[in-house]
């Protein structure tokens, strides 16, 4: 007998709406779609949710941050109520890597920086004993309350097939299609791939005049991210010094030591702005 949904309680990280993500999107976006359905639905981004008597199924999004994720999912377990989990996940392993390099290399004469970045490129060199592929040191506790957090909840809803072998491999633990017929392994849950989605509409009819008219700059490389070092801004803005292609970047700009050192590796002719509306940012594309 399939339970009928009338409302539903979307949860996210406390600093979702003030450092706004692709979780935040995700998450306002998919709320939008359910209410065109009928289905209401309520946010909250408190780390102990609480008045769920009032909902049919709790939905949590991110994987990342398990600490805050844990406690929100214990906490709505006590409702007895479905929970699904927008895992959101990547293995932080080869980028915690990657960043250290990267921060070496940048911080190093011209000579030494560019043998460092050709060993980033080959993976063949080592940070305090780190390499790529290698567990970071300390990271049991959290990848630990990552698994606590997919054993407690009903249903992951992955964006490929592809995010959930990963996050199996990285937890070490079993997840199965939803309806495979058979129940997984201890500690796992089964899963059902839910793609991101676009706004066909916008991106389908946009017209590149609004972007190139307001800003004066057509023929570039976008960004359309927050500055992040997951981003790869840094390398960009490297690897474009010298080919005089104009690059744009657009987005929230949270990390002040981050933002310092990609300001100082941008080429002479970057663009910074912040984030985007969805029609400009569709015209900027187009």
């Amino acid at each position: 007998m399939e339970r009928t949904i009338k409302r539903v309680l979307m949860v996210n990280r406390p600093d979702a709406y003030t450092v706004p993500g692709g979780d935040t999107v995700q998450m306002l976006r998919t709320k939008e779609a359910l209410e065109r359905r009928g289905i209401e639905c309520d946010v909250s981004l408190d780390v102990e949710p609480d008045g769920l008597g009032r909902y049919d199924v709790l939905h949590v999004f991110n994987l990342q941050n398990p600490d805050i994720q844990l406690k929100q999912v214990l906490a709505l377990r006590k409702a007895g109520l479905p929970i699904a989990l927008s895992t959101i996940f990547w293995d932080h392993k080869e980028f915690d890597w990657a960043r250290q390099v990267i921060t070496g290399a940048f911080g190093s004469a011209p000579a030494d920086r560019a043998t460092l970045l050709q060993a980033l490129a080959d993976r063949d060199v080592a940070v305090n004993g780190q390499r790529w592929n290698t567990p970071i040191r300390g990271s049991e506790a959290y990848v630990e309350a990552q698994r606590e957090v997919v054993k407690n909840v009903d249903l992951l809803l992955p964006n490929s097939h592809t995010e959930a072998k990963n996050l199996a491999e990285s937890l070490d633990i079993e997840v199965l299609p939803h309806g495979a017929g058979k129940m997984p392994a201890l500690p796992g849950a089964f899963y059902r791939v839910v793609p991101n989605g676009i706004d066909v509409a916008t991106f389908r009819d946009a017209d590149p005049t609004l972007f190139v008219t307001r800003y004066g700059i057509q023929d570039f490389v976008l960004v359309a991210a927050r500055w992040d070092e997951r981003k790869n801004l840094a390398l960009l803005a490297a690897a474009l010094a010298d080919t005089g292609l104009p690059l744009v970047l657009a987005g929230h700009r949270p990390f002040p030591d981050y933002e310092a050192l990609v300001r100082s590796l941008l080429p002479a002719q970057a663009r910074i702005l912040d984030r985007l509306e969805p029609d400009m940012l569709a015209s900027a594309y187009a």
